[in-house]
């Protein structure tokens, strides 16, 4: 070794620069140098440029020696020297640090903590040779930073800290305390892509772009949202007003059902003030769903950058934030500081978006200003909402048929029928194809699937409807104010549950109908709690709640043999009782029933069998839609002639003539005689189906 002489170094001037500090001020030198080698890192040495065949001579004392002379010369070299504001190399890196520092507005003190991150993360001799520094711990680190950085303890202390803008925008990882690594303290987090961050140009726009996305524009109007009117105006007046004042801590929390519209209802809200929307997605570039602490990290840095603008931000989908267990903190709990700082001090507004707030905290519940729970829209907008996007490919009655699925969301009709109006022009019928596709999302989720409807189908009238009370009258009252406990009994067939449902179209309603099959369970205490959840499902959906067969549970008490027998009657009383929507109830044995139910109900109507006109009026109508001649008069004293006749008694050869079609009226009259001659006999399905 002649003329020894460094080689020019393989790293930055900023890492050179910590890196021989650590060597000579912090013992380092003593670890990179050793005795059954000349070094330890072969790494380290080539990016200081020590050229790496001297580690081939034979005296490795001499060696050493002389790379320690070299080193340090070097050191109080560049020592000497101010370090320039960008480096050769390093210019767009440095250029969008300051980027990120103005639009974060952060510190001296967290922009530099991030530069000594930036270089160590992307230069690992740098990273190596920090290891070198001995006893790190989570309370020296504090001081060791300052020393490098040349920059007070306190600010460096508040630059670390675990609520501070580093942490919380997702620039740094947080270290875990036990470290002894002050690597692990600097670990740059994935908030923002570190090699796009250094090779390519950044601005604001991308800066956003890290965190939110523009909002989806909406495929509902904010006409479709009648049914919850007056929150619609509750909430545009809050947030218009919070714009004009700069009000600060705005955040409005809207659940409710998958599928319900409330995504689309807060694009509304941003279009109706009149501003841009962004949302908070759940998934990264990459597709990969995005940590719980990553979103609220998005939330704070969207926060930030958004601060100037009139904009709103949209966090959907916040089950993965606030969803705990009796056994594990949720992720806000976790982070009570970051989701009370959002909830108190957002400039910008938020509307927040769940299924389910009952995961929720009731302490972060009572922080937002407005709560909303997202009923399905009524049967009569998901009505006007299939006609616009199919037109006249499906009749009415199958557009009516549509709607009144409670589990066809306004989501899954949109979606479904995009996909048939994508496909090519086939010979299976539209509605064919819509109940294929419902059928196959609606057996995914567990839900019941659809079954074609029947060619034949009257129209459903309460002019066919035996009653002796003004039905028409009590209908419209019940559909008007949506509450009333009904208690329909009469023979079976003759419309109570037709009536039922008809009603839930006519309040607007959805229709949770339950058999007396459905209550019933095997095992104490069983069937109670099916009881008790029907009642609250129906209370919290805001649906119209029909038993059928209640009969099964409202039974004399003083004829129970069992103690569980009159457990299930008093549960049912009490849920009737306690009730405050629409409830109606049908028995085929009103006699049988305890004498404390009939009090409970508000109306109890009687249905019986059709009369003369009513028959005449139902059998044209009827041999009408089976293709039948007109009747004669002869063939309507016939049918009149027949004892007890119900609309279940038509509605049962409908069903028959799927599969075996009446070749003239007369087969078809002599059916219905054979039909009401069985009655005694046979169990049927009740109503106009």
């Amino acid at each position: 070794m002649t003329h020894p002489v460094l080689n020019p170094p393989q790293v930055s001037l900023y890492a050179e620069k910590i890196m021989l500090r650590i060597l000579f001020e912090y013992d380092g030198m003593r670890k990179f140098l050793c005795n059954h080698r000349v070094w330890v890192s072969d790494k380290i040495a080539q990016d200081l440029g020590i050229p790496l065949e001297w580690e081939d001579e034979d005296d490795a004392k001499v060696i050493q020696a002389r790379i320690r002379q070299l080193l340090s010369a070097r050191y109080r070299e560049i020592t000497e020297t101010p370090l320039p504001e960008t480096l050769a190399g390093w210019e767009t890196a440095y250029t969008n640090l300051t980027v990120l520092a103005d639009n974060l507005q952060l510190n001296t003190a967290e922009t530099e903590i991030l530069r000594m991150a930036l270089h160590m993360n992307t230069e690992k001799a740098m990273e190596q040779t920090c290891r070198y520094i001995s006893e790190i711990n989570y309370r020296n680190i504090i001081t060791i930073l300052s020393e490098l950085l040349s920059l007070p303890r306190d600010a460096i202390r508040l630059a670390l800290h675990s609520q501070g803008k580093l942490f919380g925008f997702g620039l740094l990882e947080q270290a875990h305390q036990r470290s002894e690594e002050l690597d692990d303290y600097l670990r740059w987090d994935d908030a923002i892509d570190l090699n796009d961050f250094c090779l390519s140009e950044w601005d604001d726009k991308k800066l956003l772009s890290q965190c939110v996305s523009p909002t989806k524009a909406p495929t509902l109007h904010w006409e479709d949202f009648p049914h919850i009117a007056s929150m619609q105006d509750l909430m545009l007046h809050y947030l218009r007003n919070a714009r004009e004042n700069n009000k600060v801590g705005v955040n409005i929390l809207i659940y409710g059902a998958p599928g319900t519209g409330k995504t689309e209802f807060a694009a509304l809200l941003a279009q109706q003030l009149g501003v841009n929307s962004y949302t908070l997605g759940f998934s990264d570039k990459d597709g990969d769903v995005l940590r719980a602490e990553r979103r609220l990290e998005h939330a704070r840095l969207g926060q930030t950058l958004l601060a100037d603008q009139s904009t709103l931000l949209i966090f959907d989908e916040i089950e993965d934030i606030f969803a705990g267990s009796p056994f594990e903190r949720s992720v806000a709990q976790e982070h009570k500081a970051w989701v009370n700082q959002l909830l108190e001090q957002n400039p910008v507004p938020m509307v927040w978006i769940s299924n389910n707030v009952r995961c929720m905290d009731e302490a972060f519940i009572r922080r937002f200003d407005l709560v909303l729970e997202m009923p399905d829209l009524p049967n009569s907008h998901k009505e006007k909402l299939i006609r616009e996007l199919v037109g006249d490919k499906l009749s009415h009655d199958y557009i009516r048929y549509f709607a009144q699925q409670n589990h066809l969301t306004a989501a899954m009709l949109t979606r479904g029928l995009a996909v048939i109006q994508a496909l090519p022009d086939h010979a299976t019928p539209f509605a064919e194809q819509a109940l294929q596709v419902f059928n196959q999302t609606l057996q995914a989720q567990g839900k019941p699937k659809l079954t074609k409807l029947a060619d034949h189908k009257v129209d459903y009238s309460l002019e066919w409807i035996n009653c002796r009370n003004n039905l028409a009258h009590i209908s419209q009252g019940l559909s008007t104010h949506k509450q009333g406990r009904v208690c329909c009994y009469g023979p079976p067939g003759t419309g109570k549950t037709a009536w039922a449902t008809w009603l839930a179209e006519q309040a607007e309603l959805p229709l949770l109908l339950k058999h007396g099959s459905d209550l019933l369970g095997m095992y104490v205490g069983e069937t109670e709690k099916n009881i008790a959840t029907a009642f609250q499902r129906a209370k919290e959906n805001n649906m119209l709640l029909v038993l059928d067969e209640v009969d099964s549970f409202l039974f004399p008490r003083g004829g129970a043999d069992k103690s569980w027998e009159r457990s299930m009657v008093n549960e049912m009383l009490t849920q009737i009782e306690q009730f405050e929507g629409l409830l109606v109830v049908s028995t085929n044995l009103m006699h049988d029933l305890d004498q404390a139910a009939l009090r409970r109900f508000d109306v109890k109507l009687h249905f019986d069998f059709l009369t003369s006109p009513q028959i005449r009026s139902l059998a044209q109508a009827q041999a009408a839609k089976l293709g039948l001649p007109e009747l004669s008069e002869h063939q309507l004293q016939q049918i009149c002639a027949i004892r007890n006749l119900t609309p279940g008694d038509f509605a049962a050869l409908t069903r028959q003539h799927r599969f075996a079609a009446f070749q003239d009226t007369q087969s078809w009259i002599q059916a219905l005689i054979e039909e009401c001659n069985l009655k005694r006999d046979r169990i049927t399905s009740i109503g106009f189906f």
